[in-house]
């Protein structure tokens, strides 16, 4: 049964007033006596009496009862055919339009009415899984890292929205989806390697220039080819004063007395000369020089080129040639690199030495609060800080530790659902309040489709939320700041169907013009709309 909204109902009122029927009175409140039961006896009793109960339904009794909330159901019917003018049937007599709005107007009042002042009871509350925005957005603002669940299968749909918890389920290829997004996002928030690292640039053979093209080339895979003696070289920027390593990727076509040789010059000077005794299979050919800061030329140089088809040896016939693939210079580690925002929010201090547990018990106590949105027992954090425990023992980092337990927090129910625990000693049929912390993360979600934000917290654990208009002031804050876009483009793109505007065919003889552009534009337009009166300054 739908409720009739206000403009309705003062329009049906003003309707009401003007009618002169015994049955449509013309002023003073509507009573079931008085106006609706001659209605049913006109047009409904013939066929719903103690006699003749058509549909099983007898409609005198509850005729004499006022209070309709204790029939529910039956009235609800009764609305739903009178709506819907299966009742009375189309061959029997009709009530007028009026006389029909006045019944519905007095059940829905009458229900309605016995709803808001009768014993709250919710009923069910359905456990309500974090679809698909609402993990990325979550994810964004307990990590302070961006994850994009892209391969995670689309959620559910009931009553046209994607986070009715009803239709939520978890399928198994859902929950390795979970496991394996864990992992990524940790990885990628908490830095376990926080020492500097030496870099390693590579310069490929056909970045070396030789004077001399026709002998000294590069070859199809980019390898350099010296066929004659002579050197190709390649500028390089040294960072610092500094011991450098080359190692040269390089091989040989072998022939005559002697190996190729390569020297190495830096400079204009020679490092270091290496016999190249491997032919046609790349090998490694290491030196160190200490440098200098600037730009210096890098040379490869072949210094023994040989070629003798007619030797009378046929072991000293052929064709001496080198070949470098490449050469990587590694510089020395400069400072460690700056650790992200995400590895900073949750890592707020190292342990020294025997500290480890105890630093754990802080990281996760915070960690879980924000994750699981409410207090935390000490249970559930000493089992996420057991993980680091877990993992030094088996020759891990307190990092890598670290690493684990929130993976698994991440892939905990507590997490992945919008928990709402009742105390042990409830009964069942008992109803309960909110409190604030499931109040802060139903308001959250509504409006932001995400995690309760620092603010929120911090009022429901001094229990003020729901205190001196607390509530109202946090709903109007949190409209106005830039996470609400997600109630429009989630709430909004549902309800109004904005979101399947790219899936509608537009016939191009009936509206030649419309393209993408216009599509989106629509789009946009909409949106923008619905941001606006969302946004406009009024009292909450």
């Amino acid at each position: 049964m739908k409720l009739r909204s206000t403009s309705i109902l003062a329009a049906l009122c003003v309707g009401l007033a003007a009618s002169s029927s015994a049955a449509e009175p013309a002023s003073g409140p509507v009573t079931l006596k008085d106006h609706i039961k001659p209605v049913l006896q006109e047009f409904c009793f013939d066929c719903h009496n103690d006699k003749k109960q058509k549909g099983d339904l007898n409609l005198l009794p509850y005729a004499e009862n006022p209070k309709l909330e204790e029939n529910r159901k039956v009235w609800e019917k009764v609305a739903e055919l009178i709506d819907s003018r299966e009742m009375p049937p189309e061959k029997k007599p009709q009530p007028s339009e009026v006389q029909r709005e006045t019944m519905l107007h007095y059940i829905d009042g009458q229900l309605s009415k016995a709803e808001c002042e009768g014993p709250r009871n919710p009923g069910k509350v359905t456990i309500r899984r974090l679809n698909r925005e609402e993990y990325k957005n979550t994810i964004r603002d307990l990590m302070g890292t961006n994850y994009e669940p892209e391969d995670f299968p689309n959620d559910e749909v009931g009553f046209g929205f994607d986070n009715i918890g009803d239709v939520l389920s978890l399928p198994p290829m859902l929950m390795e989806k979970y496991l394996t997004a864990a992992e990524e996002i940790v990885q990628k928030a908490i830095v376990v390697d926080t020492a500097a690292k030496p870099v390693v640039k590579r310069l490929r053979g056909d970045q070396f220039e030789s004077s001399s093209s026709e002998a000294i080339r590069p070859l199809d895979d980019k390898t350099l080819g010296l066929y004659r003696e002579g050197e190709a070289t390649a500028k390089f920027l040294f960072p610092s004063q500094a011991e450098y390593i080359f190692r040269i990727h390089a091989y040989g076509e072998l022939a005559g007395p002697e190996l190729p040789k390569l020297a190495l010059r830096i400079g204009g000077r020679e490092v270091k000369v290496f016999e190249v005794g491997n032919a046609n299979k790349s090998a490694v050919f290491e030196a160190r020089a200490t440098l200098a800061p600037g730009s210096q030329r890098v040379a490869v140089a072949y210094l023994n080129n040989y070629h003798d088809d007619k030797n009378p040896d046929p072991k000293l016939r052929g064709d001496r040639n080198l070949f470098v693939e490449s050469v990587e210079i590694e510089t020395p580690p400069g400072p460690p690199p700056p650790l992200p925002e995400s590895h900073k929010r949750l890592i707020t201090r190292m342990p020294n030495p025997g500290q480890e547990h105890e630093v754990a018990l802080e990281v996760m106590n915070r960690f879980a609060k924000r994750a699981f949105r409410r207090p935390v027992t000490d249970a559930e954090v000493e089992r996420l800080a057991g993980f680091v425990d877990l993992a030094m023992k088996n020759g891990g980092s307190f990092l890598e530790g670290i690493q684990a337990g929130i993976q698994a927090g991440l892939c905990s129910p507590h997490f992945l659902f919008r928990w709402e625990l009742d105390p042990q000693a409830m009964n069942p049929g008992e109803v309960r309040e909110l409190n604030d912390y499931e109040v802060a993360s139903r308001l959250s979600y509504f409006l932001w489709s995400s995690m309760p934000d620092p603010e929120l917290f911090a009022l429901a654990q001094k229990g003020e939320l729901r205190k001196d208009g607390n509530l109202g002031k946090q709903a109007a804050r949190m409209i106005q700041d830039w996470r609400s876009s997600a109630f429009v483009n989630n709430f909004a793109g549902q309800w109004l169907q904005i979101r399947n505007l790219w899936e509608v065919e537009i016939d191009p003889a009936t509206f030649p013009k419309f393209d993408s552009g216009l599509r989106g534009a629509m789009k946009e337009e909409t949106a923008r709309f619905f941001t606006a009166v969302m946004k406009e300054d009024r009292p909450v």
